[in-house]
């Protein structure tokens, strides 16, 4: 099958980059490829794939450099409409370029969450598998995709039954999946402490001040490592909450061997998220290496997460109740008596929970059963051709 990836431009494309969507596409085209297809990859030049994908560049460089160049020039950072225009503009220079290549391809797997290829998708004659990587809501684009899309073979995948529901135009949902060979377990961890991984910015915020906060409460130490995508709010919000047990690193992972380390040898993974999350990546990692998660049941984490067994669901508040979970409590507090509980589970309990996380995403959460997924979704719709 000859497929063509229409990449995520917001950063480069890569398994160790600490943008979903960008893993997602790095992680499907490696695997494609070492099934026998025939892969390209449209994405920004500085993306990192195997040597058997045809990386077709669309632009010299991701987002984040974009943005740093406007930074520079201008001497401040761009705000959400000059984002929004310039990243669109990314966007469709990368649709465009795959366009050219329509004549090689069987069909196009879009990932740019843009409302751009909703709108230009009616411009290709192949059929486009689009993943949702991007939440519905209110004041999402893709709520308006409907009005415009008036191509009948663009499939939209949602990557959670949270998402589908509330997509009209969901042709099915496909999970995330994930190379387990690259976090593996570990039975017994060599740190006794806590760890939250994700960006850092009030946007999609992913709760790294409510663990900070709940972390303090329950004098345990935290380790963490994120990406910030907001400086004024990193600033302001969580600086001030840092203490010298709090370790922070900028910078992303090294490698996969170092984030699986990371998240190895933790405690517990907790993410008190503040937004109704499709379905995240660190969720899945952080179950692999056997870590349980102690978060908010919103979005997709009743999805992942079995209560009491691979971790513990929290609701977020007294107004807000999602679920009859262990931890009775709801909030920050909820989050708190979900640390205790943690801690207080004897080494036979501990272990079982770990292996019960392990086993979950081999089961489940797999690469293999991912990949599988969507090579028979290609073959539905050619089929249909």
């Amino acid at each position: 099958m000859k497929i063509g990836i229409i990449g995520s431009i917001a950063k480069p494309v890569s398994t160790t980059s600490t943008g979903g969507a960008e893993v997602f596409c790095a992680d499907i085209a490696n695997a494609f490829v070492n099934r026998g297809h025939d892969v390209y990859l449209f994405a920004s030049g500085d993306s990192e794939v195997d040597e058997k994908v045809h990386l077709i560049p669309s632009i010299e460089h991701s987002f984040v450099s974009i943005k740093q160049n406007f930074i520079q020039t201008f001497n401040r950072e761009p705000n959400s409409v000059e984002k929004k225009e310039l990243i669109n503009s990314a966007n469709t220079r990368t649709l465009f370029k795959a366009k050219e290549y329509e004549n090689k391809l069987d069909l196009f797997h879009d990932n740019t969450c843009s409302l751009i290829s909703g709108s230009v998708s009616n411009l290709y004659k192949k059929p486009i598998v689009t993943t949702m990587h991007m939440p519905v809501s209110e004041n999402s684009d893709y709520l308006y995709y409907p009005d415009l899309i008036t191509h009948s073979n663009n499939y939209f995948i949602s990557v959670s039954q949270f998402q589908e529901k509330q997509f009209p135009r969901t042709y099915k949902h496909i999970y995330n999946g994930i190379n387990i060979n690259n976090f593996p377990f570990i039975e017994s961890p060599h740190t006794n402490r806590l760890v939250w991984v994700g960006r850092i910015s009030p946007d999609t915020n992913k709760g790294l001040k409510e663990a900070i906060t709940a972390t303090q409460i329950c004098n345990k130490e935290l380790a963490f490592v994120g990406s910030i995508s907001n400086q004024k709010y990193y600033e302001e919000e969580i600086k001030p909450l840092l203490r010298e047990k709090y370790i922070y690193s900028s910078l992303q992972f090294n490698s996969l061997s170092e984030k699986g380390i990371f998240f190895g040898n933790a405690k517990a993974c907790i993410l008190p998220i503040m937004w109704e999350d499709p379905f995240p990546y660190v969720v899945l990692e952080a179950m692999a290496t056997g870590t349980p998660i102690i978060g908010f049941a919103r979005g997709s984490f009743p999805e992942s997460i079995i209560d009491g067994k691979t971790g513990f669901l929290v609701n977020p508040s007294n107004n807000d109740i999602r679920g009859n979970f262990v931890i009775k409590k709801t909030g920050i507090e909820g989050i708190c008596e979900g640390i205790r509980k943690m801690y207080s589970l004897n080494e036979i309990e501990y272990k079982q929970m770990r292996k019960n996380c392990h086993e979950r995403i081999q089961k489940t959460f797999s690469i293999e059963t991912m990949i599988s997924k969507y090579l028979d979704l290609y073959t539905e719709i050619l089929l249909k051709q």
